[in-house]
């Protein structure tokens, strides 16, 4: 006949803890590498989503050169539920994570924007005409959310989770 015995150790015997030391180094590690991954994944996306679409004399506009190389990640929280946090130090990063409403901008120059009347006239538009607008306030449609810096968290973590799980 066979015979089965299990123990289970306390919570402050010398193995438990030792184990549980083991775990928050690993679980630790495994965190810093995706915080360094997210880093590197932000950077890639922030070079193919912002500046691929721009002509080259706006790619050096005062914040956005700085967007793309900006960002830093912190472990928050190396127990469970891990939080990596990503940040960017630009003036204009939560513009670009999330996007902005729409919104009316105050004309400074009244000569700058003159809109021909009727629309579409051609000889109004070409050779001036008294028929001229001049608005005060220019409607701005709003821009759209990149979420650069969440996408690469999520991928970060996928990456990661899917790198340990070929592992075992």
């Amino acid at each position: 006949m066979a015979a089965r015995v299990s123990l289970t150790p306390g919570s402050r015997t010398n193995i438990a803890r030792g184990l549980e030391r083991k775990a928050a180094i690993t679980i630790a590690r495994e965190a810093a590498r995706v915080a360094e991954s997210a880093v590197t994944i932000a950077e890639q996306l922030a070079r193919h989503d912002l500046y691929t679409d721009r002509p080259t004399s706006r790619r050096s506009r005062p914040g956005s050169r700085r967007y793309g190389t900006g960002f830093s990640a912190k472990v928050t929280r190396s127990q469970f539920p891990i939080e990596v946090t990503l940040s960017n130090s630009s003036k204009i990063a939560a513009l670009i994570e999330n996007g902005s409403p729409a919104h009316d901008i105050p004309v400074r120059s009244k000569t700058r924007l003159a809109i021909p009347q009727p629309p579409g006239d051609a000889h109004a538009a070409a050779y001036g005409s008294k028929d001229i607008t001049r608005p005060t306030v220019a409607h701005h449609q709003g821009t759209k959310p990149y979420k650069i810096m969440e996408r690469a968290l999520r991928q970060a973590f996928r990456e990661r989770g899917a790198a340990l799980r070929a592992t075992k």
